[in-house]
């Protein structure tokens, strides 16, 4: 069977489970370019996902869970999915980052998270400083006590013991700031600690700590160890200094010191900045040194430096307060939020409430590899690579690096729609009467439940057409039953054939004031909003050609389609029967929106920012219309407003490239019909027009949005184009911007594996980093935005119709949820075309 199979229909308007759905029954459908491909296997390819549990000390604004503790004195690995907190109060607590399983929607309680450890040994000697201990693979970490000892501690479940490896100094008091360890042989821990008065080792005396001459100043903020066959490093930065002692364990070292520099005195340096923290790789090629005036790496073998820049290094903040290396990444803690760098070089930005319970790292610890680039350590899906743990000045945030693929993320998705977002079988965003917290989520009715629903039902009729188990497919069939069933509902309850309401509530349920609302003549007890707008629309003539061109040979799905069909036919004859306008009901004026008319499209210029576009829907319209009811009255339509009325014309300029009149909802409004046209509705000679307007679009601007559904419904489309054989009108539209099926590949993959796992409108700023190169124009509401696009999980992008360049967002402020419509539709469309 082929993989383009899938659901059935039954009778009575009744989705089958069953059933099959073959390539050759769906005429029409260009099925003998896509049948065959579906099976492709990016879909199945393992990837890393960022997955963020959030913990705060307290109160605050998202319902957080609460940590056992009000603050942290430091932070150090314990295994490779576990760390180890110690308190202001000498209290250590366990991390468990592999406390959920992969995939869950259940987040992690609080007490699964963080559990307290005992350490025996110590007597009556408190903690006040731990390190991870580099090179130990046991569980366990490397303890300072405040008389200046060090020790290791293992441990096993919720118990330590800790063993001394190095008495403290004669001098006591050291006021332990920073710490470090590594274990160099069996047996041997090379050991070092920074605080008032200096920086103390036991590399010449191995069970006792010396203090280090060479070092000077009144407080060691930070230091780092590395040890190999080649000889060791110790780093220790100071208010002015950085310094970097190199030589063989057990004698004397070599220091090379590097001033700070100064603004207030202006006295300058090699090193940027003063107070500086200081990391190793773990190669100890390099020393990182981060402050709050950049990043720097110090190369430990040529002893050069050089300066982490935004642009040119890709570093997303220069206000650098911790530092962390592990063998797959680095990660950069600053005052707002941490920056990842993976080993292929690309950058990751994790800020505000969608990544973090704070604003200022003051600690991080990386276990595991700690990668996080996109395929990086992933053999298997449901893997954990490693976690991080970053202490912030308002929490605990842990960072997971689970091993996802596109199929698990879909099921996630799926997992949300109900019940969070399905309102009489409508499918939107739904509010919280929370900030954050979904389990206060409250329906409600949008301004555009046609088009969100019609998108999310499209979704399902490609999934159920790949549904791999009996499972999938009935839960597809189920579905896709709803919610047509809830779209075909729009039309009847206006009582007036071919003419929807964008939305509908039971006449004693509260609803927007935005949009007229009128009592149902054919429905007592439901209300409906008017005033329906092209969005809606473009959603049903999205939708319903799709369905019945997909399900046509289908002898079970006769019910669904005739139904289908007939509304297709009604809606278009409404249409050309009120000279191309959306005619309402209820005021006997056409829509506000409702206008594909030539008086209007042709000689209006307040209506000239749509006139390809309108002039590209109606063409689609009538040209999917014509394809499903067989009627050539729509065909002779279209041919008169291209002929007459040069719509064909005005398609080709379809895309707006006035900066302060982009609408990117536009581009949604064109890629659906140009979907229709050219894929769905082809009859095998595509028109021309229509393939240079979707060429030209592309190269204006949709092809930099980095859209996993433009790329897709691009794809498909040049798919026909090459069948039709027109790639020298594809080309020359494009004017060189043509990209291939290969990009639009990889552009679909980077935008579905980037979009946020949460659908929380977290609030986002990005404008204040220095990676991005600002656009010199602002969009149409007058706010900042970039040249190239950031990825959806770190900005605020929940639909395809959001401007993709925008970098600041705090509307709605986490008060609203999206619905996975968007995504969904496009990860299934490319699935269903052999993409992923």
């Amino acid at each position: 069977a082929s993989s383009c199979e899938g659901g059935g229909v039954d009778s009575g308007r009744r989705v089958s489970s069953e059933g099959g759905m073959r390539c050759a029954a769906a005429s029409g459908f260009a099925l003998a370019v896509l049948c065959g491909q579906a099976s492709a296997t990016p879909a199945a390819e393992p990837y890393s996902e960022v997955v963020a549990e959030r913990f705060t000390f307290g109160s605050n604004d998202y319902t957080f869970q609460h940590l056992p503790f009000n603050s942290v004195a430091g932070v150090a690995r314990l295994t490779a999915l576990q760390a180890v907190i110690l308190t202001q109060d000498a209290a250590l607590y366990r991390v468990d980052a592999n406390s959920t399983v992969v995939g869950s929607a259940t987040p992690a309680a609080v007490d699964d998270v963080f559990s307290p450890l005992s350490v025996a040994g110590l007597g009556d000697s408190k903690i006040d400083c731990i390190a991870t201990i580099q090179g130990w693979s046991g569980s366990g970490f490397a303890a300072f006590t405040t008389d200046g000892t060090a020790w290791s501690v293992a441990c096993s479940g919720e118990e330590c013991a800790a063993t001394r490896v190095a008495a403290g100094p004669a001098e006591k008091g050291l006021g332990q700031l920073s710490c470090a360890a590594k274990l160099v042989s069996e047996g041997r821990f090379l050991v070092a600690v920074g605080g008032r008065g200096g920086l103390w080792t036991n590399n010449a005396q191995a069970r006792m700590l010396v203090r280090e001459e060479a070092v000077e100043g009144l407080v060691v903020r930070s230091v780092a160890v590395h040890a190999d066959d080649s000889g060791l490093f110790v780093a220790a930065a100071t208010q002015q200094n950085v310094y970097l002692g190199s030589g063989a364990l057990g004698g004397s070292l070599e220091w090379r010191r590097e001033w700070a520099t100064d603004i207030v005195s202006e006295a300058g340096g090699g090193v940027d900045s003063p107070g500086a923290h200081v990391a190793f790789t773990p190669s100890g090629d390099q020393l990182w040194v981060g402050g709050l005036l950049g990043l720097q790496s110090w190369d430990t073998k040529y002893r050069i430096f050089h300066r982490m820049q935004g642009l040119g290094d890709g570093l997303p903040l220069s206000t650098v307060t911790r530092v962390a290396a592990s063998s797959g990444a680095l990660w950069v803690g600053t005052t707002r939020g941490v920056a990842r760098q993976a080993a292929d070089g690309s950058w990751r930005y994790m800020y505000g409430p969608r990544w973090l319970p704070g604003t200022v790292v003051r600690h991080l610890v990386v276990m595991g590899s700690g990668s996080g680039t996109t395929e990086g350590d992933c053999a298997a899906v449901g893997d954990v690579t490693g976690a991080t743990v970053v202490v912030t000045d308002a929490g605990v945030g842990v960072l997971r690096d689970e091993c996802w693929n596109l199929d698990l993320k879909a099921a996630h998705y799926q997992a949300m729609v109900h019940p969070r977002h399905d309102r009489y079988g409508y499918v939107s965003d739904s509010g919280l009467a929370e900030a954050g917290n979904l389990s206060t989520y409250v329906l409600k009715d949008s301004d555009n439940d046609g088009l969100w629903t019609a998108m999310y039902t499209a979704s399902q009729i490609f999934r159920a057409m790949l549904a791999s188990s009996p499972e999938d497919r009935a839960n597809a069939a189920e579905e896709l039953e709803e919610h047509f069933n809830a779209l075909m509902f729009l039309f009847d309850v206006t009582g007036a054939p071919g003419y929807m309401a964008r939305s509908v509530v039971k006449a004693n349920e509260s609803h927007s004031s935005d949009r007229t609302w009128y009592n149902s003549s054919t429905a007592p007890g439901w209300i409906y909003k008017g005033d329906t707008s092209s969005d809606e629309v473009v959603g049903h003539m999205f939708f319903l050609p799709l369905l019945t061109t997909l399900l046509a040979g289908d002898s079970g799905a006769k019910p669904l389609v005739a139904e289908a069909r007939t509304k297709v036919q009604q809606l278009m004859r409404r249409v050309v029967a009120h000279s191309m306008t959306l005619m309402d009901p209820e005021t006997g004026e056409p829509t506000t929106w409702g206008h594909w008319d030539p008086a209007t499209v042709n000689t209006e210029h307040s209506f000239a920012d749509n006139r390809g576009l309108n002039s590209l829907e109606i063409l689609a319209f009538l040209r999917a219309a014509q394809a499903v009811t067989g009627d050539a009255a729509f065909g002779d339509a279209a041919d008169e407003l291209k002929e007459d009325h040069g719509y064909g014309a005005n398609v080709l300029n379809s895309k707006i490239t006035v900066p302060d009149d982009v609408n990117f909802s536009d581009d949604e409004l064109a890629f659906l019909p140009y979907y229709t046209h050219l894929v769905t509705a082809d009859a095998g000679a595509l028109d021309p027009q229509v393939v240079c307007s979707l060429s030209r679009s592309w190269r204006e601007g949709v092809a930099q949005e980095h859209s996993a559904l433009w790329a897709t419904i691009h794809a498909a489309a040049a798919r026909q184009v090459r069948k039709a054989g027109l790639e020298e009108v594809w080309q020359a539209c494009g004017s060189g911007a043509v990209t291939t099926e290969e990009q639009d590949i990889k552009v679909a993959l980077w935008s579905l594996r980037n979009w946020p796992l949460e659908l929380i409108t977290w609030p986002v700023t990005n404008s204040d980093r220095q990676d991005i190169v600002l656009d010199s124009s602002v969009d149409r509401f007058g706010r900042t935005q970039s040249i190239q696009v950031l990825p959806a999980n770190e900005r605020n992008q929940y639909r395809w119709n959001s401007n993709p360049h925008e970098l600041d967002s705090t509307w709605p402020g986490a008060t609203s949820e999206g619905d996975p419509g968007a995504w969904l539709l496009a990860f299934w469309m490319a699935k269903f075309h052999g993409l992923v």
